[in-house]
């Protein structure tokens, strides 16, 4: 009977040490994972506003150099969109874009990769016309299919707007200033 006794307080006292572990591991693991989800969230919105700042700055040269070739362009004597698309040909290619074109005020588009497009009802051509510089991102390429951010800005000579001129970069261009 002592013996059985023993035994039962034995087994009573694993059963609450077995408990008392087993609340201490729930706790910790729990504790545990809290924490591991701060880092990662910490860790992840780091990394999220680097990318914002990376783009961010894509964004802003890439329009910085169409608004210094547009000013160039608006000088020309003699305004020649066909010349123009050909003198963008090597910028297009330097900067890695799908393509560079003009569309001029009454809507007919130049592009340096020859593709025949009809932008004249695009968003972007409309406030290029109204002398405002856009960034339109996960259009439809209308040449060749595909996801295409769309950098456009006004050629101006003087106060009149001549054209609207524009590049396009296929949105996969992005993907390293994104990825973790």
């Amino acid at each position: 009977m002592k013996q059985k006794k023993k035994l039962l307080r034995l087994a009573a006292l694993v059963a609450a040490a077995a408990a008392a572990v087993g609340a201490m591991l729930i706790w910790y693991s729990r504790a545990l994972s809290a924490r591991l989800e701060d880092e990662i969230i910490g860790t992840l919105a780091e990394v999220s506003g680097q990318s914002a700042v990376l783009l961010r700055g894509e964004v802003e040269n890439m329009t910085g150099t169409l608004e210094d070739l547009a000013s160039v362009l608006g000088q020309w004597e003699e305004w020649d969109p066909r010349r123009a698309v050909e003198e963008l040909k090597q910028v297009a290619q330097n900067h890695g874009l799908k393509r560079m074109g003009i569309i001029t005020a009454d809507g007919h588009t130049f592009a340096t990769d020859g593709a025949q497009l009809d932008l004249a009802a695009r968003a972007y051509f409309e406030a290029g016309l109204q002398g405002e510089s856009r960034v339109s991102v996960g259009l439809s390429d209308q040449a060749g299919g595909g996801r295409i951010t769309v950098y456009s800005v006004p050629v101006h000579r003087g106060e009149e707007v001549l054209a609207v001129l524009f590049a396009t970069a296929d949105t996969s261009r992005y993907l390293p200033m994104v990825k973790l």
